[in-house]
This record gives C-alpha cells, sequence and structure tokens, in this order.
C-alpha cells in the first residue's frame, strides 16, 4: 500500500473513531447513582475523556491529510502548551478562593446567598446579613438528574447574623444546626422548622444553618457567633443524604485553602457542568410513583440510596467525633446538647412508591444505609439524646402525605411540619 494510500486509510480510521466516541459525548446519558459512567468514570471525567479523544482522533486526521513539516508541527505544539498554560492559570484563583468560576457560568441549581464576611477561617462560606431574595428556583434534581420540573417561586431572607431566621434573636433559647434541610430555600420562612418549633413551644429558636456546610462547620458557625450558651438548647440536625461526603470536602479544603472551594469552584469543572449537563432521560431509573392522599400520582426523584451513602460509611468517625467534643464542650458551658438524625427521600418513601420496569432503586436494601445505626451507637456510647424523625416522617407517607419535593433532595412544608411536630413534644421533655 503507498503511502499516500496509508494516510487515507488512517485518516478516515480516525473520522470514524471520532464520530463514534462523539455520539458518547453528546448522546451518552449517564443515570447511575453515584454519578458514574463507562469504565467507572465520572459523568464530567468521562465527558472529557471522550472530548480529548475525539479531538485527538480529528487532529491526527487533519496531520494525516495535510503532512506538515517540523516547523508547523512545532507551532502546533506551541499552541496546544499555551491552550494549557491559560488554563492552568484560569484556575488559580479558583483555587486560591478569589473567584467562584460556578457564579460566571451560572449555578444549576438553588439559590446561594453566600458571599459574607467569614466568621471562622474553618469556614467554606457564611451568608450575607439582612438580604432578601425574592424570585424562583428550580429543584435541585432538575439539574442533577435532568428531571422535569417547574420553577418553584422562594422568598429568601437572612437576619443580621447572615442566617435564615425570620427576625435576629440575640437571646435565643434552641439552637439548631444543620445545613440546606434546615434552610429550606423553596419553603417560605415561616414554615421552616425553627420557625414552627419557637411558635409551638414560645422559645426562640435561632436557626443556625447553611447550604453545603459539614456537621463540623455547623458547629464550628455555632461557635464563631459567640452567643452564650448557659441554660440553651443546641439541637444538632445529621442528615442521612450528604452530610458524609460534606465532611470528606471540607476535610480536604481545611488541608488546602482556608476560602478555596476548588477544584468544585474552578474554570474547568464549571465549564464541563455546563457542557454536559444532565438530559432529562436521566432520572428515568431515579423515580418512582408516589399517590397522594388527593389520588394524585406524583413521580418522585431519589438522588441518595444506601450504595451511595455506604460508600463513604467510614468518615462518621470524623462527625462522631466532632459530636461528642462538642457535647462535652456544651455541656461544660452550661448548656445540654442533642442530636436529630433526617433520613433521606428513599428511606421515608421507598414502602410507599411503585418502580417502573428495570427501576434501578426497587430494591428495599437501598432504602437501608448504615449511617442510622451508626449515628445511634456514637450518641449512646456519647450520652447524647438522640431522635430519629424516620418514623413521623414514615406515618406521614402512610397518610399520603408528600413529605419532599417531588424533584429535590429536601424536604417541603409538610416534611417540616411533620419534623416540628415531632420535636416540639421530644424538646419539652428533655428540658425537664
Amino acid at each position: 500500500m503507498t503511502r499516500m494510500g496509508l494516510a487515507t486509510r488512517n485518516a478516515w480510521g480516525a473520522v470514524l473513531c471520532a464520530l463514534v466516541i462523539g455520539c458518547w459525548v453528546f448522546l451518552y446519558d449517564d443515570a447511575s447513582s453515584t454519578g458514574t459512567a463507562v469504565l467507572g468514570g465520572y459523568r464530567e471525567r468521562w465527558f472529557l475523556l471522550c472530548s480529548l479523544v475525539t479531538y485527538g482522533c480529528l487532529l491526527y486526521w487533519l496531520i494525516a491529510l495535510s503532512r506538515p513539516g517540523k516547523a508547523a508541527l512545532g507551532r502546533m505544539l506551541l499552541l496546544h502548551l499555551g491552550i494549557a498554560l491559560s488554563l492552568a492559570i484560569l484556575e488559580v484563583p479558583a483555587f486560591l478562593g478569589n473567584i467562584d468560576y460556578r457564579d460566571v457560568f451560572g449555578r444549576q441549581v438553588g439559590h446561594r446567598a453566600a458571599g459574607g464576611k467569614l466568621a471562622d477561617p474553618r469556614l467554606s462560606r457564611t451568608g450575607r446579613p439582612n438580604v432578601r431574595f425574592q424570585g424562583t428556583s428550580l429543584p435541585d434534581l432538575a439539574g442533577l438528574l435532568g428531571a422535569e420540573a417547574s420553577p418553584i417561586p422562594v422568598d429568601f431572607q437572612t437576619d443580621a447574623y447572615g442566617l435564615r431566621n425570620k427576625s435576629t434573636k440575640t437571646d435565643p433559647g434552641i439552637f439548631f444546626l444543620g445545613d440546606s434541610v434546615l434552610v429550606a430555600g423553596l419553603v417560605p420562612i415561616d414554615s421552616i422548622v425553627s420557625e414552627r418549633v419557637e411558635k409551638l413551644l414560645g422559645i426562640a429558636v435561632l436557626n443556625v444553618s447553611e447550604v453545603g456546610y459539614s456537621p463540623q462547620e455547623e458547629l464550628i458557625r455555632l461557635e464563631a457567633l459567640g452567643l452564650p450558651l448557659q441554660d440553651k438548647l443546641v439541637v444538632h440536625f445529621i442528615f442521612e443524604g450528604n452530610d458524609l461526603s460534606d465532611s470528606m470536602r471540607w476535610r480536604a479544603r481545611s488541608n488546602r485553602s482556608a476560602s478555596s472551594a476548588w477544584p468544585e469552584s474552578g474554570f474547568m469543572k464549571s465549564l464541563l457542568r455546563t457542557l454536559h449537563r444532565p438530559k432529562r432521560t436521566a432520572g428515568r431509573e431515579r423515580s418512582g410513583h408516589f399517590v397522594t392522599a388527593a389520588e394524585d400520582d406524583q413521580e418522585v426523584y431519589f438522588l441518595y440510596d444506601s450504595r451511595r451513602i455506604d460508600a463513604c460509611i467510614d468518615e462518621f468517625s470524623f462527625i462522631a467525633r466532632a459530636m461528642q467534643g462538642a457535647a462535652r464542650k456544651i455541656l461544660d458551658e452550661g448548656g445540654s446538647y442533642a442530636v436529630v438524625f433526617i433520613p433521606t427521600k428513599i428511606r421515608v418513601l421507598h414502602g410507599f412508591c411503585t418502580w417502573p420496569e428495570g427501576s434501578g432503586l426497587s430494591d428495599p436494601q437501598l432504602a437501608q444505609s448504615s449511617m442510622f445505626s451508626r449515628l445511634a451507637q456514637a450518641c449512646e456510647e456519647a450520652g447524647i439524646p438522640l431522635l430519629d424523625l424516620t418514623p413521623s416522617l414514615v406515618a406521614a407517607s402512610g397518610e399520603g402525605r408528600l413529605a419532599f419535593f417531588a424533584a429535590d433532595t429536601h424536604l417541603n412544608a409538610v416534611g417540616h411540619e411533620v419534623m416540628a411536630n415531632a420535636l416540639g413534644p421530644w424538646i419539652t421533655a428533655l428540658q425537664r
């Protein structure tokens, strides 16, 4: 075969390879539980790998046809090195914490009220004090799983501490520590659990929570407030869904820069998320059907299951250590410390859902992670009071009351009502 014939054959081979890989890049849809794709690569890593291989094939095709000289190849190499260097330079301000490219490209889900001056360098963010945001927001699984959902009206406000409270409470009797479950940005502020419990008990409740916080950060945020804890009750909410992964992320960040959310805030990560947002079919294997008391058939989407949670279960030892240390410190200051377990949507709803053929969630074992048993053991060893909200939320589901947003990982107003009704008598008993 002549050199020209060989080059032509190789070029057509490169084109064919590029077309096949290009189909994976733009047509492949990852609906797996842990965000993994073919060969175990994460969605973004798989997309990046396919894009690079496709580009490599096309580049080979171009070289095979044009047969450039050494000088042209050198210029081509310098061009690619320059692009790589430029991308690296763009990553530096995100690594140092000076910019968050997620804001530049547009966040896919939720409202972010962060941006206040950090009260403690160990914190990843704090909310801006005295802000008001009114508008709409898509449920988080619309961006994460491509779930079909309509925007939800949002009326979000913060107090003088930058926390989501209806008013600034300078002398609260109870502190609620938590993450986005307690922030509850999609729930009207009068309906969130902290405001409901305050109304039920007639005691000021300060909601000390931030989106994306790890349990360790929640404790640091309380400490940073500098409010006295004498005769106060601190209630720490542990969420089964992402507290383990948030703890891992926070510890990794603590070992880097005190103000950096890199690589999540980086240029390449943000660009990849924008280029390869999930298709609507991604949630196909992650949904079930729940029929409400009004006989309304709701398609409900699920992000977390036991496989995803238990994959990080070794991280719980760090959370347990932080909880036990906090209990001792708060007791030394004359206060008391208690823990509340918030289950995932799948733990609550699995027994009440019907699952379509081919669903990846029909196995009941996927609703039972080992998170609660580990939490119960840690609390028992340290003498920490523990309330499991699972029975109350399951009972509400049995009545046909959907306690979660259908296309979101968080509890809706019904769920916050159920939580408050369970917390009221439990807190009263603790304070006797």
